[in-house]
C-alpha cells in the first residue's frame, strides 16, 4: 500500500515539475519581449531620438561638425551659415570656424579677401556678430555699398486736411510751396491734383541719392492734416512707406538697395536680402537703433519686386523673416507663403533649404496658418534627414538651414575671445581646425595643447600626437595592445545635463538561459524522492538559494541601472512664437568630440532574471 502510494505522488511531483518548466518557459519568452519593447520606448524618450521617425538633431550637429572641420576649402558663405548652424547648438566651440571666417576678411572690411561682395559679406559679417565681434567696420562697409533704386514707378506725398498752404524742403536747402483746396494740391506753377509727384520737385533726387530726406511744414489752416509717402510701382499697384498725423513730419525715402558688389550700381535682389536680413539680426544682437529697417531703407524695393516673385519660397521666406525682425509682419506675404507649401509633404517645392528657409520666415506669428505650416515643414525635414548620419543631401548649405530653422525663431549667439587688433590669430592652438593657431609649427592633436582633447583620444580612426599608425602607438599603445579585430567601437558619451550621471557604460552581452536546474530536481525525483525530500526540506524552507548556489558571478550593472543612466529629457520641437533673446550668452566649452548615438541594451543578466522568475513560482 505504502509503495502504491509513493509511486503516486512521484508521478503527481514529476507531472507538476514538468508543467512548471513549460509554464515558465512561456513566461520568460513573454518577459524578454516586453523587455525588448521597454527599451525601445525608453531610447525615444532619448535626446537622440525624440521623434518615432528616429530623427535626432544632436547627430546632424555632429555630421556637420566633423563635415566642417574635415574640408580645407570652403566658401565663405558655407563656412558662415554652418557655423552659425553650429551656435545655435550652445556647447560646441567654434573658435577655429570663426578664424578661418576671419582669416578670408579683406583690409577693408569685407569677404572674400580681393573679391569682396555684398552676399557674402552679410553672412560673414552676422556669424562674427553672433560670436562676439566688434563688427562695426564690416556694418559701415555694407552700409556704404547701397544704391538708389531703378527710375521705374514713381513716388508720391499726399495731403489731406482743409484748407491752408505746406511747404516741402528737399535737397538740402531747396524749398517749394503748394496749397491745399479740398482734396487737390495746387503748386505754385499752377498745376493742381491729388498728390505731389517727387520727379516734380527733382527727376534726380531718388535716382541718385540713396535715402533723401524731403520736410514738410503746413499751417494750422489744414485742421488736423495727414500727410502720406506712397510708391507706385505700376498703374495698379502702390506701396505705402510711411502716414503721420501732424502739421510737420520728415521723410526719408526708401529707395535703397544693394548690388552684387560695392562698385555694382544695379540692384540685386538676393544681395539686397541677405544684407537686409543680415544687418536687421546685428541690430538685434547689438541693439542698434540705426540697423532698422527704415533706416536701411530697402524694403520698398523688396516688397515691390516680390510682385514677380510669389512662387519662390525662399525669396518670400526671407522676406517674412525681415519683417518679423522689423517689428511689423504682413499678412498678404505669409499668406503667399503658406500657399506654396505642398499639402502632400509639407514641403516648400521638395527643397531642404527652401522649406527650411520658409520655416524661419513663419517663426514667430501665427498668423494665416503659420503655425501648423511650420508643424508640417518641421515635419517634412525630419523624414528627410539621412537617419544614419544626421545630414540633408549631403549638403553643407542644406543641413545648415534645416538647423537653423529647427532651433526656434531667434538665433542664438556665444561669447568667444576676441582676436587682437594685428589680425593675427590667438596664441591658443584650437583642436580640429586644421590650423596652427599658437604658431608652434604643431597643428591640432600634434600639439601638446590638444593631448587631452576628445577629438585627439585613440580610437578616432587618425593618427594623432605621437602616435606611430592610425590609433596605435605612442601614448595609445596600451590601448592598442589589448584590442583585435573584433573589437567593438567604445559607444561615443552623451552630453548630459547637471543632474544626470555622465557614466557610459559597456553593452551587456546576452547569457544563455537554461532550466537544467529544474531537470536535475526530476532526475533527484526519480532516483529515490529524494529530489522531494530536498525541496521540501532546504529550498521551500529557504535554508538554500537556488539562486544564488547556481548564478554565475557578475559585477556588470543590471538593466534597471542602466536605464536610469541612459533615459534623458527630450529634445524641445521648436517653438512658433517669438523667442526672447538670451540675457546671458553661452559659455563655449573646448571643441567637442561630435556625438553619436547611445549603444542598444538588452536587459539584465538572463540567467539572475531566470532563477529570479524560478523562485517566485516555486515560493508562491
Amino acid at each position: 500500500m505504502e509503495r502504491g502510494v509513493f509511486f503516486k505522488s512521484l508521478v503527481i511531483i514529476l507531472v507538476f515539475l514538468m508543467c512548471l518548466s513549460f509554464a515558465y518557459a512561456e513566461n520568460h519568452t513573454s518577459s524578454d519581449e516586453e523587455d525588448s519593447s521597454s527599451d525601445q520606448d525608453s531610447s525615444t524618450g532619448s535626446r537622440f531620438r525624440v521623434q518615432s521617425s528616429g530623427f535626432s538633431q544632436d547627430k546632424s550637429y555632429k555630421w556637420l561638425y566633423d563635415k566642417v572641420s574635415n574640408t580645407s576649402s570652403l566658401s565663405v558663405d558655407e563656412m558662415s551659415l554652418s557655423t552659425i548652424a553650429l551656435m545655435q547648438k550652445g556647447d560646441i566651440n567654434v573658435q577655429g570656424m570663426i578664424e578661418r571666417i576671419e582669416s578670408n576678411r579683406d583690409s577693408d572690411g569685407c569677404w572674400p579677401a580681393g573679391n569682396c561682395n555684398v552676399k557674402d559679406t552679410s553672412l560673414a559679417t552676422l556669424t562674427l556678430a553672433l560670436a562676439g565681434r566688434n563688427v562695426s567696420e564690416e556694418v559701415n562697409w555694407l552700409r556704404s555699398s547701397r544704391v538708389a533704386m531703378p527710375p521705374t514707378g514713381d513716388w508720391w506725398i499726399v495731403v489731406k486736411g482743409n484748407n491752408g498752404t505746406c511747404e516741402v524742403n528737399y535737397g538740402g536747402t531747396r524749398t517749394k510751396t503748394y496749397t491745399i483746396e479740398g482734396d487737390k494740391i495746387k503748386s505754385t506753377g499752377g498745376r493742381s491734383g491729388y498728390y505731389i509727384s517727387l520727379n516734380e520737385l527733382s527727376r534726380n533726387l531718388v535716382r541718385t541719392e540713396v535715402q533723401p530726406n524731403i520736410g514738410i511744414s503746413c499751417n494750422q489752416d489744414l485742421g488736423d492734416p495727414v500727410i502720406t509717402l506712397v510708391f507706385k510701382p505700376s498703374a495698379s499697384t502702390f506701396f505705402i512707406q510711411r502716414s503721420d498725423a501732424g502739421f510737420n513730419t520728415n521723410l526719408k525715402i526708401a529707395n535703397a538697395c544693394f548690388g552684387r558688389t560695392k562698385t555694382d550700381s544695379r540692384c540685386d535682389y538676393e544681395s539686397t536680402l541677405y544684407a537686409t536680413w543680415a544687418l536687421l539680426e546685428v541690430g538685434s544682437v547689438r541693439s542698434n537703433s540705426e540697423l532698422s529697417l527704415d533706416n536701411l531703407g530697402t524694403h520698398i524695393y523688396l516688397e515691390s519686386q516680390s510682385l514677380t516673385k510669389r512662387n519662390q519660397a525662399d525669396k518670400l521666406g526671407f522676406l517674412n523673416r525681415i519683417r518679423f525682425k522689423a517689428s511689423n509682419v504682413l499678412p498678404s506675404f505669409i499668406n503667399d507663403l503658406v500657399k506654396l507649401q505642398r499639402a502632400v509633404d509639407g514641403s516648400w517645392g521638395g527643397s531642404i533649404k527652401d522649406t527650411s528657409v520658409s520655416i524661419f520666415g513663419l517663426l514667430g506669428t501665427d498668423l494665416g496658418g503659420a503655425g501648423e505650416a511650420v508643424s508640417k515643414g518641421i515635419d517634412f525635414l525630419q523624414k528627410r534627414v539621412d537617419k544614419d548620419e544626421g545630414h540633408w543631401g549631403n549638403s553643407i548649405e542644406s543641413t545648415s538651414w534645416a538647423l537653423i530653422a529647427l532651433h526656434g525663431a531667434e538665433l542664438s549667439r556665444v561669447s568667444l575671445p576676441s582676436t587682437p587688433s594685428d589680425g593675427v590669430s590667438l596664441d591658443v592652438e584650437v583642436c580640429g581646425d586644421d590650423i596652427d593657431n599658437d604658431r608652434d609649427g604643431l597643428t591640432d592633436c600634434g600639439d601638446s595643447a590638444c593631448v587631452e582633447d576628445p577629438l585627439c583620444v585613440c580610437d578616432n580612426g587618425r593618427q594623432d600626437g605621437d602616435e606611430e599608425g592610425v590609433d596605435c602607438g605612442g601614448r595609445c599603445r596600451v590601448a592598442c595592445l589589448d584590442s583585435d579585430d573584433d573589437k567593438e567601437e567604445e559607444p561615443f558619451k552623451v552630453p548630459k545635463d547637471d543632474d544626470e550621471d555622465d557614466t557610459t557604460l559597456p553593452p551587456i552581452e546576452d547569457e544563455p538561459s537554461s532550466l537544467w536546474w529544474l531537470w536535475l530536481l526530476i532526475i533527484l525525483v526519480i532516483l529515490g524522492g529524494g529530489g522531494a525530500f530536498f525541496y521540501f526540506k532546504y529550498v521551500k524552507t529557504g535554508k538554500v538559494d537556488l539562486g544564488s548556489l547556481f548564478k554565475k558571478k557578475s559585477d556588470r550593472p543590471n538593466f534597471e541601472n542602466f536605464r536610469r543612466q541612459a533615459e534623458f529629457k527630450p529634445v524641445q520641437r521648436p517653438t512658433i512664437q517669438p523667442v526672447k533673446p538670451a540675457t546671458k550668452p553661452f559659455t563655449p566649452t573646448r571643441p567637442l568630440r561630435p556625438l553619436g548615438p547611445s549603444p542598444r541594451v538588452k536587459g539584465e543578466d538572463d540567467l539572475d532574471k531566470s532563477l529570479k522568475e524560478a523562485q517566485k513560482l516555486l515560493k508562491g
